[in-house]
């Protein structure tokens, strides 16, 4: 056999390196069906474009060695070797192809994963023992857990808790014995009717016109009646007893409207569908009278109440102001002074920051305004207790003088508080005593008085109450059995009555039937909390309140000088009697 030639010899290594580059080519195609990841499927990519630059190297070698020697039909044979490599080149772009669309691929599927909303997964259902929502939970459970862990006795044990793990108690390994001691102990039908009766049996009778708890009484109805439905038993409450149960709790009105439906019934024995639709419609036409929804929207503006001042009351209005900025004046050059004579005696000749702006005695730092003094501020002294106090420890007040840029221990006002307390005795703690009511849980900073102008007369408990940030003046009669409002007013706050009959006896022993209506108006207390007041709606109240003079108030009460008082006046648009 001849030795082969140079040029065989080169074609038969670059028929080796094409072997190899399909090699390559193949193995690519198989990690891209079975769905590998991106870095192998590239990884063999790079194994794939080696192959090809070596095969390449080898295909140059040929043909200049195909150019060196002296061959017949030689473009011919060029031709055929250019042709080898395309094919090459074909496997190769192939490869490449595979590579780009398993790429386009795995872009998608991070896209996809981006796009999906990750839902939370469902809570397991929870059992304890109420046999109302027995059926609710064992529908639940093979809807949501039995998909998932089929016959798992620990599931089933998770999902209880409270009764329901005493009755599985010593089989809490065999799921089917659980759910077998279940059903004994809540499926029962009879046990179920007796657990609704009886919940019906607590209900109280509704009063007549009270909206809410009418409304209350149908919800528990209603929940009963949902629960017998679910356990296929609504025959049951159809019954007598059932039906008249219902009926002993039902205001007048509604009981002789259901009397009459029930009158007219071909078929009493199944009485409870109708009488349940009966009370369904009767809560949604008191839930519609007793929501805001037909209330007027009024836009938000803004409301100004005009005061009117008699020319004889001016002369006591300008007194007042000017003793009030006198006494301002004075509390000012008393504190300097003091500030000096430290300064001189300590010989610090550092400057102690003043409670009042230089120049101007008159400051209230709560609203950075020289119209009014902190002592004054009625917008101030109106917070609530809580907000009060934070206001305080933010702008770093002084407790003992209401003073800005000192604390306490570093006040020269060295006064105690001279409220009075429930026993007689003075407070005498070291605060303002419009601080009072901060550090002893009442506000008596407020003296609410009445006074006629004539000499021999009774002071009438004349107050002011808050109800959705409005001042409404009040009168408080202990003699009245009833408290009233002004239909005027109810219409201002938005109050949405019902129908109400109330028999008014009067002086001499006069008796009066008046058809009005029922409000309950929301009254907010010292402490911030709401109290609602049911009060009948009637036209006028009182005669209008008068200004009088109050000059001499603090000597006749014996009360502080330095504590507001505060003395409504205008028109009476609330009673508040002994009923609250």
């Amino acid at each position: 056999m001849s030795k082969p030639t140079e040029l065989e010899s080169l074609r038969r290594l670059r028929g080796t390196g094409k072997g190899k580059l399909s090699r390559k080519c193949k193995l690519l195609r198989e990690q891209v069906s079975e769905n590998s990841s991106w870095d192998q499927i590239e990884s063999y990519y790079m194994e794939v474009q080696k192959a090809f630059s070596e095969l390449e190297i080898l295909h140059g070698k040929v043909t200049e060695n195909m150019c060196q020697s002296v061959e017949e039909n030689f473009d011919k044979k060029l031709e055929e070797e250019e042709l080898y490599i395309e094919q090459a080149e074909i496997i190769k772009n192939e490869a490449y192809a595979q590579l780009m669309a398993s790429r386009k691929k795995v872009e998608e599927e991070c896209a996809t994963e981006k796009l999906k909303i990750k839902v939370k997964p469902l809570d397991p259902p929870k059992f304890d023992g109420d046999i109302q929502q027995y059926q609710t939970f064992r529908s639940n459970y093979r809807k949501i857990m039995t998909e998932t862990y089929g016959k798992n006795a620990y599931a089933l044990f998770q999902c209880l808790s409270g009764e329901a793990l005493s009755v599985v108690h010593g089989v809490e390994d065999d799921f089917d014995k659980m759910f077998y001691r279940l059903d004994q102990r809540y499926a029962d039908p009879i046990r179920l009717t007796d657990c609704i009766i009886e919940q019906l049996r607590k209900l109280k009778p509704i009063p007549e016109g009270d909206t809410i708890k009418f409304i209350d009484a149908v919800n528990v109805i209603e929940n009963c009646w949902t629960d017998m439905q679910r356990n296929q038993l609504k025959e049951q409450m159809s019954t007598v007893i059932v039906i008249s149960l219902i009926e002993k709790i039902l205001p007048s009105q509604q009981r002789r409207d259901w009397t009459r439906i029930y009158q007219d019934l071909t078929d009493k024995s199944s009485a409870f569908p109708n009488l349940m639709e009966f009370l369904l419609k009767e809560r949604q036409i008191l839930d519609y009278m007793d929501k805001d929804v037909r209330k007027f929207s009024h836009p938000n503006k803004a409301s100004v109440h005009n005061v009117e001042v008699s020319e004889r009351d001016d002369p006591f209005i300008s007194a007042l102001q000017k003793l009030q900025i006198q006494q301002t004046e004075h509390q000012a050059n008393i504190e300097n002074i003091l500030q000096r004579m430290t300064q001189f005696i300590t010989g610090n000749p550092k400057v102690t920051q003043s409670r009042f702006p230089l120049g101007n005695s008159i400051y209230c730092w709560y609203h950075n305004s020289d119209n009014h003094s902190i002592h004054k501020c009625s917008v101030f002294h109106n917070l609530e207790p809580t907000v009060k106090m934070d206001v305080l420890k933010k702008n770093f007040i002084c407790f003992h003088c209401l003073g800005k840029g000192h604390c306490q221990k570093n006040c020269h006002e060295r006064r105690t508080c001279f409220i009075k307390m429930e026993h007689g005795n003075v407070c005498g703690k070291p605060h303002h005593p419009k601080l009072h009511y901060l550090f002893s849980q009442i506000n008596p900073n407020e003296v609410n008085i009445n006074i006629n102008k004539s000499e021999n007369s009774i002071l009438l408990m004349i107050g002011q109450v808050h109800c959705k940030d409005r001042e409404i003046v009040t009168l408080f009669d202990p003699g009245s059995t009833n408290s009233l409002i002004t239909h005027s007013k109810a219409r201002e706050l938005g109050l949405c009555g019902i129908p109400y009959n109330i028999t008014m006896v009067t002086v001499g022993n006069v008796c009066d039937t008046v058809s009005t209506k029922l409000y309950e108006v929301p009254l907010i207390d010292v402490t911030g909390k709401i109290r609602s007041v049911h009060c009948v709606g009637i036209d006028d109240i009182t005669s209008e309140v008068k200004p009088v003079d109050i000059s001499e108030i603090h000597y006749i009460f014996d009360v502080s000088t330095n504590t507001d008082i505060l003395r409504p006046q205008g028109k009476v648009d609330l009673l508040i009697g002994a009923d609250n």
